[in-house]
């Protein structure tokens, strides 16, 4: 496979797929967002389900490598493609210094250990936020997610109470995460920013070299649709009013500085610019 990535400023940044998994449409458009996207689509109809893209990110500062998010692993069978795609591009999973975490939902986490229970990226620091470690790791969550009457998404909450228990628990036990609290730079170039509503402590990434400039926002924005319509919400989404702002502020600042973006869930290679439209925002993919 070429060797495809996104040049910022020195920086060489890697999108890297773990899978593809199909999600219910009510899962991103729940209830009356059902007939706006509908609306919106049509004459087309709106399908039943939608291939969902999960897609970390690799960056090589040259001095340092950093990995943002470390996709599903296991979590399902189409899942846990990104060390594979990792090799390819002639990297190793020792390699990485540094993964940060945008947030505790499984299809970021589910790739932090190995199916034996070791580190599956052993000389790496990992960064995450100190509300979403607290949030989910809180009895109160942990209580809610094992009853089912978390998000009220059945055997899919016991998966990700699951998966809090096989990743984050054991790395927190060897020492090797970091919790941080606002902004936060491990790296220079590398700078975590807080971006909550889709979890409580969800963070944003922004790299910048050369002044050039690009964002990864995790899941701050689930679907392209999201870009023009920021203020639907999905059922994955903690805080929706606090998750539309954040929408709000990414979509704001990105088109205002004409910076690339990143986003995990969107058709690979996941980057584009955000440009004003219409009064709104709309999304212009980039191909590699």
């Amino acid at each position: 496979m070429p060797e495809k990535f996104v040049r910022i400023g020195g920086f060489r940044c890697y999108p890297l797929t773990d899978g593809s998994v199909l999600y219910p449409k009510e899962m991103l458009f729940p209830g009356p967002l059902e007939k706006d996207a509908a609306n919106v689509m049509a004459p087309e109809p709106l399908p039943k389900e939608f291939m969902v893209s999960y897609s970390g990110l690799l960056v090589d500062t040259g001095k340092k490598r950093v990995l943002i998010d470390t996709g599903a692993g296991a979590f399902t069978p189409d899942t846990g493609h990104l060390p594979e795609n990792l090799r390819t591009r002639s990297y190793a999973p020792e390699q990485i210094d540094l993964v940060i975490l945008s947030h505790m939902h499984p299809d970021h986490i589910g790739g932090l250990m190995t199916n034996d229970g070791e580190l599956r990226f052993p000389n790496a620091e990992v960064v995450a936020s100190q509300i979403e470690y607290d949030y989910w790791t809180s009895e109160t969550t942990q209580s809610k997610l094992k009853a089912k009457s978390l998000f009220g998404l059945g055997d899919l909450e016991l998966a990700m109470q699951a998966s809090i228990e096989k990743n984050v628990v054991p790395l927190a036990a060897k020492g090797r995460l970091r919790l941080t609290e606002g902004a936060y730079e491990p790296f220079p170039g590398v700078m975590t920013l807080p971006a909550g509503g889709h979890t409580p402590g969800h963070i944003a990434v922004l790299i910048e070299d050369s002044r050039q400039q690009m964002l990864f926002a995790g899941d701050a924005i689930l679907h392209p649709l999201h870009v023009r319509y920021p203020a639907w919400k999905t059922v994955f989404d903690v805080q929706p009013e606090q998750s539309a702002l954040t929408r709000l502020q990414i979509l704001d600042r990105c088109a205002t500085e004409d910076a690339l973006t990143f986003h995990f869930h969107f058709p690979f290679p996941c980057i584009g610019k955000v440009a004003r439209w219409s009064g709104g925002y709309k999304w212009e993919p980039t191909t590699l």
